[in-house]
């Protein structure tokens, strides 16, 4: 099993800027694999589960600039996590 990608604060505080494309081309490498591993490790198919990564993309590209991220209140992984947990309990 993969090792879970180790949080960037400096990567967070770059995809707040939407137009930073290189950012977000980072960030989908990093955690779009992780969010398409666990929907398939929930039961998704491939084409679900690729959709579902996108979406909650989507989800995270919306909600980072409201995102006061403080290691001490959990972890950036743990919040990707609800997401994606959310949304493959909605999907399914």
């Amino acid at each position: 099993m993969a090792e879970p990608p180790l949080t960037r604060v400096t990567l967070l505080a770059r995809i707040r800027d939407g137009r930073d494309a290189d950012a977000w081309r980072e960030f989908v490498q990093v955690y779009g694999p992780v969010v398409y591993r666990f929907a398939r490790n929930r039961g998704l198919q491939d084409a679900d589960a690729a959709d579902l990564m996108q979406d909650v993309l989507r989800s995270v590209h919306g909600a980072i600039g409201r995102l006061d991220y403080d290691r001490k209140q959990g972890s950036f992984l743990g919040w990707i996590f609800t997401i994606t947990r959310n949304k493959v309990f909605n999907h399914l």
